[in-house]
């Protein structure tokens, strides 16, 4: 009976929110009218109720980097851009500027050209080369970032993957506290150093080694770590390419535990300075454990043995670093009205069955490895190659950070670089039946 009371008197209350109200014993009380002024509706309220029908429905929402609000506003919006960014900037009271981008992403630094459509300080609003306007404090997840937006590269959106890197990537619960206390960290488009400054935060005796190609981007990385406490032996910060960075990275004491690859547009093709990472082969590690026998103990005194072990027992347990490499990827068309539950393709004068369509996640396993091994002279790219990865220890997975248009996603590729894979990269083709 207290059901049917409930919905009669409130039919659009859905059924569960009607059964918890029942469940109290609960009863409609007398109609009180309810008036809604300008301070209780919202961006999206207010401007589907300003903006003619032909620019409906409004902008679906914003990106906000610090004070500032990121619109990519739609070809209809655009004639009213300056009242979208007026109703902004007087609700919103953490909005000083509002612009739209203008263009795409690009370049080697990943900006994008932006034009100002309101700003609170009415002096400012014919002055584009003001950089107080786009120049933000930002704080993510306790860490403080200043950076000037027109010249970084910046994503709001990926804050929560950032989080998600550093807790399960990095630090995962299973890693024990000892080893925590020796992982080391190179990221080969650092950007702006969100992702490495919290990461010490968190972990203050991991070590670090970054890189962006970005002046500007190498600028306020090191002066976001110096804002946030960050000693400067624990972050070391280059400006250069990615390709020589990651290169050099095989010049050092020891190979990184992790590597990130962050730059979706083009980084499966830096996977190749791989090959001048050392990678061991057997002659090598004969040498170690027969030859250098002889020569140890001519150095070293009877009493000093252990320690020879120790160090040849150090060398078998060579860091396997994780490289995470984001890219775009799409899924292949399947949309083909003329497929059948087996498809079939024509090689030459064969006809053989055709691979089904791929999704994004298998399309972005091929770019990796398309990076990793180049197929040279293939007439066609092979397909699949996740499995060829795998027997070679790659133990090869995939992560969907976000959409970035219909269809369109970015992946990220994480994958061991193990001393099979490497020496293949070299051209040391290991034989696959004996691994």
């Amino acid at each position: 009976l207290g059901n049917s009371v409930l919905q009669k008197a409130f039919p659009n209350l859905p059924s569960e929110t009607v059964q918890t109200l029942a469940s109290i014993s609960a009863k409609p009380g007398p109609i009180l009218p309810i008036q809604l002024t300008y301070a209780h509706l919202s961006v999206s309220k207010i401007l589907s109720i300003l903006l003619p029908p032909s620019a409906l429905p409004p902008p679906v929402g914003y990106e906000q980097i610090g004070h500032v609000a990121h619109y990519n506003l739609k070809a209809h919006h655009l004639p009213y851009k300056h009242l979208i960014a007026d109703v902004v900037l007087n609700k919103v009271d953490s909005i000083k500027t509002v612009v739209n981008k203008v263009g795409e992403v690009g370049g080697p630094f990943r900006t994008y050209d932006m034009e100002f459509i309101g700003s609170d300080h009415t002096e400012e609003k014919t002055n584009k080369d003001d950089c107080s306007k786009t120049y933000v404090n930002v704080v993510e997840h306790g860490v403080n970032l200043q950076f000037d937006i027109r010249k970084v590269y910046w994503c709001t959106r990926l804050s929560g993957d950032r989080l998600t890197v550093i807790e399960q990537e990095f630090f995962p619960p299973t890693l024990s506290s000892s080893e925590r206390k020796e992982i080391v960290i190179a990221d080969a488009f650092c950007g702006v150093g969100a992702l490495l400054i919290q990461t010490l935060q968190k972990f203050p005796e991991t070590q670090i080694y970054a890189n962006d190609l970005n002046p500007d981007a190498v600028h306020y990385c090191l002066e976001n770590a110096k804002r946030n406490g960050i000693p400067s032996e624990k972050m070391q910060v280059e400006c250069g390419d990615a390709w020589d960075f990651i290169a050099g990275l095989g010049m050092k004491e020891s190979l990184p535990h992790h590597l990130i690859m962050n730059y979706p547009s083009d980084a499966p093709r830096f996977l190749d300075a791989l090959r001048w990472w050392p990678c061991g082969n057997g002659e090598e590690e004969n040498y170690f454990e027969e030859d250098y026998e002889e020569e140890a103990d001519y150095y070293y005194e009877e009493e000093d043995k252990d320690m020879k072990r120790e160090i040849a027992q150090t060398e078998d347990e060579d860091i396997v670093p994780t490289i995470h490499v984001y890219t775009f990827a799409r899924g292949d068309d399947d949309n083909n009205d003329s497929h059948d539950e087996i498809q079939v393709e024509k090689v030459g004068q064969e006809v053989r069955p055709s691979a089904p369509p791929r999704n994004a996640a298998q399309v972005a396993i091929d770019l990796v490895a398309q990076g990793l091994l180049p197929e040279g002279g293939a007439s066609e790219v092979t397909k699949y190659r996740g499995e060829f990865l795998n027997k070679l220890g790659c133990d090869i997975r995939t992560r969907e950070v976000r959409d970035v248009a219909p269809g369109k996603l970015v992946v990220c590729v994480s994958f061991k670089a193990t001393k099979k894979l490497l020496r293949h990269i070299q051209g040391d083709f290991v034989d696959l039946e004996d691994t």
